[in-house]
């Protein structure tokens, strides 16, 4: 194979336009070698590296962003210039990059979007995550969960722990379904739940999860042990000496789920 640059390959080709006129033949055979192995190779080499390199060195600007994210959900310029209170044009500019949004403009662009305006300025996934998941936080709703008394096995009925008076309430943000809280009195669980912590539960406790801690029926009494599977056990926190594991032949079914515990003032 012919090694030469796209310059050479044409100098030669304008050698062999002369030397057609004399050897016609035998030129049409030596220019058809040139254009396959030389002129071809570079030719397609030069188009990838220059394909290759814009794809690497392209960066999304904040107009596309703006679009792309608009387009997403369904919004014309339109509609997104009414939510935003600003003209349609105003719009039509930030996303082709003629005008960029100001620092008030960006951030009420990114709560219409439910965005991030650390990501619409900068493109940042990373950090961009972080605030949806600060803002998928801020947005959960707050719920007074009711601490209600610790129940005995008479307060159980066939759809789980059944609800006594409040005590007191406590305000958090959580996604439960039907949360309420128990103050922690048991001993063998204080490394996890000090006695005297307010216990927040999920009473939809959904599926056994392993390591996961639940209220159960055990010996009739209610207990909070955590799961473990391989063998299928219950357990205390951390494997306290005094209580053994209580080991099961079937999956028992829990009455909540405990999500977390909090120190009480």
């Amino acid at each position: 194979m012919l090694n030469c640059s796209i310059y050479s390959a044409y100098v030669q080709l304008i050698l062999f336009i002369s030397f057609y006129r004399i050897y016609p033949s035998l030129s049409y055979l030596i220019a058809k070698k040139l254009l396959i192995n030389c002129i071809y190779p570079n030719f397609k080499n030069i188009c990838l590296s220059y394909i290759h390199r814009t794809k690497e060195d392209y960066v999304e600007s904040v107009g596309e962003r703006i679009k792309k994210t608009r387009l997403s959900q369904g919004l014309s310029q339109v509609e997104l210039a009414a939510l935003a209170d600003v003209s349609q044009p105003t719009v039509a500019n930030w996303e082709n990059d003629s005008h960029a949004p100001r620092q008030r403009a960006l951030n009420r662009l990114a709560g219409i979007l439910k965005i991030s305006p650390h990501w619409l300025l900068s493109g940042d996934e990373g950090h961009g995550n972080h605030n949806l998941t600060t803002r998928k936080y801020l947005d959960t709703p707050i719920r007074h969960v009711p601490i209600i008394a610790w129940p005995s096995y008479e307060h159980i009925y066939d759809k789980g722990v059944k609800s006594g008076p409040a005590h007191d309430y406590i305000a958090i943000s959580t996604q439960a379904k039907q949360p309420f809280s128990l103050l922690a009195n048991d001993p063998t669980m204080a490394a996890h739940f000090p006695i005297g912590s307010a216990i927040i539960f999920d009473a939809d406790p959904g599926e056994l999860d392993e390591g996961n801690c639940y209220l159960f029926i055990l010996n009739e009494k209610i207990v909070l042990r955590r799961w473990q599977s391989m063998p299928d056990r219950l357990e205390a926190l951390p494997n306290h000496s005094a209580v053994d594991a209580e080991f099961v032949e079937q999956r028992p079914t829990p009455l909540a789920k405990a999500l977390l515990s909090l120190r009480r003032h």
